[in-house]
């Protein structure tokens, strides 16, 4: 389902760990998909979303599994 739409998006569980992500997400950060599923969201590339903000979010319990973090389309390194 997420890879029908067109913005780059990540899917992780409620350990930050990325269960998925489109087609969009994987052609703009240059990412082999095998390569980042199961691996904890903030240590991906450069850990360039590991900001202490994103850590400390309590997800409400109807939305675990699901966290939008906005990305920008720079490197995964």
């Amino acid at each position: 389902m997420v890879d029908t739409m067109t913005q780059p998006v990540v899917v992780i569980d409620q350990n930050f760990c990325v269960t998925t992500a489109n087609n969009a997400f994987i052609e703009a950060f240059g990412v082999d998909r095998d390569d980042i599923l199961s691996e904890n969201f903030f240590s991906l590339g450069n850990r360039q979303w590991d900001i202490p903000e994103h850590r400390a979010t309590d997800l409400p319990p109807w939305t675990r599994g699901g966290l939008s973090i906005p990305t920008t389309t720079a490197a995964i390194s």
